[in-house]
């Protein structure tokens, strides 16, 4: 009988991730080396792990709430590896300046774990990303922003000029953006976005979806009843985060 834990041309690596993917996160892990180790084979010492999961900072609690959940319904098996911050439970402050701040205390505590801090693709997210970029962050830390996302080309925005159709990318793509355009639609309608401060440092508006909280609870519906619908901009987004270490 055939003892051996892989499969023949399967890599040690690619074996073990098979078997620990099925795991549930609380279960002790036992990998026996020591007749590798007592047979003379192995002369290096033993390497501590620096690392467990990837930490994912965000600007506030409903990117980190949306961001986590989308990553469970769309891609489950990858959900284990990621840790988001708990807002709510430590009253974590959150807004793109309170980011920064996080960014910095993790990069001055020299944590080892990987770090992703994502900002929003608007106007003030952009402005406070440019401003952390210029500090030589370790390499474990990796700042990236919402990308930028089609739908976000031609998209109704309401300004004093009235109702006008343009790029929002960069300028007020929140999570909201991202959440498919199922739940954006009103009325057979995108929930338009509103021009509010302006940003002298970059030299424009910064915009905010209406309707926010009505969005938000449209897509927290929807994923109670288990709802499926088209979420091609979360995708982009989280294939963002999954390769942010590797670009």
């Amino acid at each position: 009988m055939n003892d051996e834990l892989f499969i023949d041309g399967l890599g040690i690596a690619h074996g073990l991730y098979l078997v620990l993917s099925c795991l549930q996160p609380d279960e002790i892990v036992e990998y026996d080396f020591s007749w590798i180790i007592n047979g003379g084979w192995v002369k290096d010492e033993v390497p501590l792990i620096e690392v467990e999961k990837i930490i994912v900072l965000t600007e506030g609690k409903t990117d980190a709430e949306f961001i986590s959940k989308s990553v469970q319904m769309l891609y489950p098996h990858l959900h284990a590896y990621y840790h988001f911050i708990d807002f709510d439970g430590f009253k974590v402050e959150g807004n793109a300046s309170a980011l920064v701040k996080m960014i910095k205390a993790f990069a001055a505590s020299n944590v080892k774990h990987p770090i992703i801090a994502i900002f929003d693709n608007d106007t003030a997210g952009l402005s406070e990303m440019n401003n952390i970029l210029r500090i030589n962050l370790p390499n474990n830390i990796k700042v990236i922003k919402l990308p930028d996302i089609p739908l976000a080309k031609k998209y109704p925005t309401i300004g004093p000029t009235g109702v006008k159709v343009q790029n929002v990318n960069g300028l007020a793509c929140g999570i909201e953006m991202y959440l498919g355009k199922e739940i954006l639609l009103y009325d057979n309608a995108f929930t338009p976005i509103r021009w509010r401060d302006y940003k002298d440092s970059l030299g424009q508006y910064h915009g905010v979806l209406d309707r926010k909280d009505e969005v938000q609870n449209k897509f927290r519906e929807m994923v109670k009843q288990n709802e499926k619908w088209d979420m091609a901009e979360m995708r982009i987004l989280l294939n963002e985060m999954f390769d942010a270490f590797t670009n």
